[in-house]
């Protein structure tokens, strides 16, 4: 019995790491959304000043 609670212990502990790591990486994902939502912005106020 020990032995099995102490293996849900242990793969709770890797799936909090793995959730760590994956909210890591959407927060780096979310940043890199951003800025090219604000490049594509940037562009297309560039777009507008040289087709006008």
């Amino acid at each position: 019995m020990q032995s099995e609670v102490d293996s849900l212990k242990q793969q709770i502990s890797e799936l909090e790491a793995e959730k760590t790591e994956l909210e890591a990486k959407n927060a780096w994902i979310f940043r890199d959304l951003l800025h090219t939502k604000s490049t594509i912005n940037s562009l297309r106020e560039l777009k507008l000043r040289v087709t006008s």
